[in-house]
């Protein structure tokens, strides 16, 4: 009985560590959704993922374990469902179609920024992700 409980426990972390790794890929969710609210619709670049009969705060937390695992975390708000990262350096190789970056191989320097948003809803709650490149 324990591991069946376990298995119960681990997939709304599960999910929220899938969900994290989809959008630092780059890659979108398959969940079309227009917004204008806060947080803004998957148009705005953002990534989102239902989470049927999980708590915001499991959700919350497990989104905080996933971050954590890409960024290091700068505002941490439990009571409004916010998360966000420090804005992370890094040097990419090409990636913006010139010819010096074909040619050379120029490193270009690059930041990102993550948020996550767990939103609560009547039958569990939803968690919103985008990374600003």
């Amino acid at each position: 009985m324990s591991s069946g409980r376990r298995i119960t426990s681990v997939f709304p972390v599960a999910s929220v560590v899938c969900l994290i790794l989809i959008f630092v890929a780059g890659g979108g969710c398959s969940e079309p959704r227009r917004e204008t609210g806060a947080g803004g619709g998957r148009e705005s670049g953002w990534s989102q993922i239902t989470l049927p009969n999980v708590t915001p705060d499991a959700a919350f937390e497990a989104g905080t374990y996933a971050m954590q695992q890409w960024f290091r975390v700068s505002d941490k708000l439990p009571a409004e469902g916010t998360l966000r990262s420090f804005t992370e350096e890094y040097e990419q190789k090409g990636g913006t179609g010139r010819i010096r970056d074909g040619a050379i191989g120029y490193k270009n320097r690059m930041r990102r920024t993550a948020t996550l948003l767990v939103l609560a809803q009547p039958s569990g709650c939803v968690v919103k992700c985008h990374v600003q490149v």
